[in-house]
């Protein structure tokens, strides 16, 4: 860290175990030093993703960056070779998944087409929307609108990515937004859940359509993950959170299943005493097919999830601070949860007071609990979440989804071997070994 507040980011190895480092190496980009661009700051929406492709043996690395007085991201593909140091290597993208201000972030890597995908969000117009992007593709990169942001005008942003999972030949997603600017209402509206079906090689939509419709509510907070372990991509874990316009955190999440096109095949389950999720954490399969993820939380008096609308008794508190005007930003404020860039005008959680040094936010507290603890949820695949309904009855049991045609990958993707092979191979070992290719 240096004066200016700008942050050196670093990739870290550890043994298994988290005993022993191995190694580290800066990912800080040249240009940062030298004249203040490309670099890892904390204004602005903070993100960081770290995600692993082992065709390749390299890192894909993704965080909020700096520019000067601007702000956005950058995703620097780091070779994870043993015997290199970890050097930058080819792919992603010194400034800005897309126009810049990125907010909304998700990223995964993808076996079958070995390329990872990334999903933003940004506040600048309204035509960035949801937008994907493949980070290993090094001219053209393509940039697919998935759902427009519906919002014109205004510096803002309705749309969030909840979830990227492959399976198959596919990318999954959900995420919530809005479906036409007149749901939004000026702020007062609200938002809805949709899911999709996309090619990773340029985010084509194959399917698409909205599942999570609420009339006077926000639903929000949305999570998908591939359940059991049969193939053909046909059960997910499904999860998300629902709230009164004016609050900024769910009152209450609900866990269902969905089939590969979205529909239902469980009803909808109300998990709102057991357990929460955040925005920006991530739901995993498990290798027996059980979807996790680890979250913090502070409990109720009756040490049930301490959400942030309520007041320590588990009641949802009345909001009485109408047109207070407090405004916030950023992801790393606040007892654990994630505060969201979406709303600028939306006081938060808590009783909003203007004070001559800004706005503050006052914590409810709970008796008896008073710091978060770290707390892992599991889904069981083999129960399942929610009663089954008449569409579950209708899977039929299939090795892949039927729209998998063999598509070539294109010809301009980063590839080891185009650089690996030097003057001097490998004792016995030729540029033509595969093994030279594959690892260096």
């Amino acid at each position: 860290q240096d004066k200016n507040l700008e942050y050196e980011p670093h990739i870290v190895e550890v043994k298994p175990d988290l005993s022993k480092e191995i190694r580290r190496g800066s990912i800080m980009r040249p240009e940062c030093p030298a004249d203040q661009k490309y670099c890892y700051v904390l204004s602005g929406a903070k993100l960081e993703y770290l995600e692993y492709d082992p065709s390749r043996d390299v890192y894909a690395a993704w965080h909020s960056g700096g520019w000067g007085g601007h702000v956005a991201d950058v995703l620097t593909v780091v070779e994870a070779d043993p015997s290199l140091d970890l050097p930058i290597g080819c792919g992603g993208w010194s400034w800005a998944c897309i126009g810049g201000h990125t907010e909304g972030t998700r990223m995964a890597y993808h076996p079958e087409w070995e390329d990872f995908g990334a999903l933003c969000t940004s506040d600048i117009v309204k035509d960035n929307g949801l937008s994907y992007v493949p980070v290993l593709q090094t001219s053209g990169r393509p940039q697919t609108i998935i759902s427009d942001s519906a919002i014109s005008g205004a510096q803002s942003q309705t749309t969030w990515p909840g979830s990227l999972v492959a399976c198959d030949c596919h990318f999954y997603m959900v995420w919530h937004g809005v479906q036409k600017e007149a749901d939004w209402n000026g702020g007062d509206g609200t938002t809805d859940i949709a899911f999709a079906r996309i090619e990773p090689l340029d985010g084509k939509v194959l399917h698409k359509k909205w599942i999570v419709k609420g009339t006077a509510t926000r639903e929000r907070t949305t999570k998908l993950a591939i359940l059991g372990t049969a193939k053909g991509c046909q059960r997910f874990a499904f999860g998300y959170g629902e709230l009164s316009s004016f609050y900024v955190y769910p009152e209450r999440y609900f866990v269902a299943e969905l089939d590969g096109e979205g529909n239902f095949i469980t009803d909808k389950l109300d998990v709102t005493a057991i357990t929460e999720w955040q925005e920006d954490e991530k739901w995993v399969t498990l290798g027996n097919g059980d979807v996790a993820w680890g979250t913090t939380w502070k409990r109720n008096d009756n040490g049930n999830p301490h959400h942030v609308t309520m007041k320590a008794d588990g009641v949802t508190r009345v909001r009485t601070d109408t047109g207070c005007g407090c405004t916030y930003h950023g992801h790393n404020t606040g007892y654990g949860y994630s505060l969201l860039k979406e709303f600028h005008t939306q006081p938060t959680w808590g009783e909003c007071k203007n004070q001559p040094g800004g706005c503050q936010y006052r914590d409810w507290g709970s008796s008896g609990f008073k710091t978060n603890e770290m707390f892992v949820t599991s889904l069981k695949a083999s129960l399942r979440l929610g009663t089954p309904n008449s569409n579950d009855a209708k899977i039929v049991a299939r090795d892949r989804h039927p729209d998998c045609d063999p598509q070539p990958k294109p010809s301009e993707m980063c590839r080891p071997e185009e650089n690996e092979c030097d003057a001097d191979p490998c004792p016995g070992q030729t540029c033509d070994d595969p093994d030279t290719k594959k690892f260096g």
